[in-house]
This record gives structure tokens, C-alpha cells and sequence, in this order.
């Protein structure tokens, strides 16, 4: 995002259990009030995983939380929807995507 945002950029990795994901851990301890949060996920499948990324930053009152994916799966269990996808598809429950990424540019992405 760095190339399209005047702003400071500051990458923080969001580590949970898919599981069980009652702790969600951040890689860095930042005051989230009053900024904006663009929050990304590589495939949204459920929206389990976005559903518990947004639970940390919500201990705090930030300006505006957007959400964007990589690859969209139409199997949504939890009230889920990214602001921003870089591709949707329909697939069965039992299918799986794997997201190929390299140097930090996405290469590609496969249904297995």
C-alpha cells in the first residue's frame, strides 16, 4: 500500500489460533485511536479469521477500519464483508486456496 498512501504506512502482523482464536496477538503494541486501519487477509473464506483481527484494535477508538483480501470465497459464516478484494471466486466448502507470495508481490493464487 505504501506507494498509494500519503500517510506513514506501519505493518503490523495479527497472529491467532484458527481454532481457537480467543487470543489474538499483535506484533507491535500501537495506540490504534484516531487512525485509519486498512485490515488484510490473504484468503476470506468464513470471515472467522477478519472477525478476530478487528477484535484488538476495537480495545481502542480508531478513525476508520477497512478490509481487504487478497482472494474471496462465497462460504461466509460470520457477518463479514472486505471493503477491498483483489479477486472473487465460487468454490465448494472443501476446496482450498493457496496464496503464492514472493518478495512481498503475490505471484499467484491456486485452488487445490
Amino acid at each position: 500500500l505504501k506507494p498509494y498512501v500519503k500517510n506513514q504506512v506501519i505493518n503490523i502482523t495479527v497472529s491467532l489460533d484458527k481454532d481457537l482464536p480467543k487470543e489474538v496477538i499483535l506484533s507491535e503494541n500501537l495506540n490504534f485511536t484516531d487512525l485509519n486501519i486498512v485490515l488484510i487477509d490473504d484468503v476470506a473464506n468464513s470471515g472467522k479469521t477478519l472477525l478476530y483481527g478487528l477484535k484488538p484494535l476495537m480495545e481502542y477508538y480508531p478513525r476508520t477500519i477497512q478490509t481487504l483480501v487478497l482472494v474471496e470465497r462465497m462460504h461466509k459464516l460470520y457477518p463479514v464483508k472486505p471493503d477491498y478484494v483483489g479477486l472473487s471466486i465460487a468454490t465448494t466448502p472443501e476446496d482450498h486456496i493457496q496464496v503464492e507470495v514472493s518478495n512481498g508481490e503475490v505471484i499467484g493464487a491456486y485452488i487445490g
